[in-house]
C-alpha cells in the first residue's frame, strides 16, 4: 500500500475532481496489476524476461507521461474539478494510470519475485491456485484503492480552493519528481 506516483494522481483526482476520478486512477493501476499477476501466476517467464531486458526503454514513455501529469496537476485550479467532464476525464486518468502501471517493469519483478517465494518457483502449481492468488491481487488493489480515493473525498470539503490549489501543485511536483527518478536512474 505504498504512496507512489499512482497514489499521488488517485488522492489529486479524488481531492479536486471526486470519488469516481480518484478511484479511476486506482482501477487502472488494477487492471495493470492483474495483467502482471496473471504472467507472474502463469510462470511467463520470457514476458518477464522481455520486460526486464527492456526496462529502460519502457520507463521513458512512463516518465513522459509523469512529466505530462505532474504538469497538468500543476496547473490545475480547483475551481476546474466539475462533475460534467468526471466522465471523460475517468476514462483519460483510467487509461494515464494503466499506462504507467503497465510500463513499470518493477511490477512484474515484483510480482514474480512474491509469487516465487509463495509457490517455490516461478510457476505456482495449478490453475485454482493461480486463480485463486489473481483474486487476492485483484481484491487487495480495489479495497486499497477504495479507501484512498474515498478517504480523499471526503476531506475534500475540508479544503478551501486556495487549499486545493496547492494541493494540485504539490501534487504536479510529486509526480514530475517521480518522472525525472525514472529517467534518470
Amino acid at each position: 500500500m505504498p504512496i507512489g506516483p499512482i497514489g499521488i494522481l488517485c488522492i489529486q483526482r479524488s481531492l479536486t475532481h471526486g470519488w469516481i476520478r480518484g478511484l479511476a486512477a486506482g482501477l487502472g493501476a488494477t487492471a495493470a496489476d492483474l495483467i502482471y499477476a496473471g504472467l507472474a501466476a502463469f510462470g511467463i517467464s520470457f514476458i518477464n524476461d522481455f520486460v526486464v531486458e527492456w526496462a529502460v526503454w519502457l520507463r521513458l514513455p512512463a516518465a513522459a507521461l509523469l512529466l505530462f501529469l505532474g504538469y497538468r496537476a500543476f496547473r490545475t485550479r480547483a475551481a476546474e474539478g466539475t462533475t460534467a467532464t468526471a466522465g471523460s476525464s475517468a476514462r483519460a486518468t483510467f487509461a494515464a494510470s494503466f499506462s504507467l502501471m503497465l510500463s513499470n517493469p518493477l511490477t512484474l519483478v515484483a510480482f514474480t519475485t512474491v509469487f516465487a517465494a509463495l509457490g517455490g518457483s516461478t510457476r505456482i502449481t495449478g490453475k485454482v491456485p493461480s486463480l485463486l492468488l489473481i483474486l487476492g491481487v485483484a481484491t487487495g488493489c480495489l479495497l486499497w484503492w477504495g479507501v484512498l480515493s474515498g478517504s480523499a473525498t471526503l476531506l475534500r470539503n475540508r479544503f478551501r480552493p486556495a487549499a486545493l490549489v496547492w494541493v494540485n501543485r504539490v501534487s504536479g511536483i510529486g509526480l514530475v519528481t517521480f518522472g525525472l527518478w525514472l529517467l534518470f536512474s
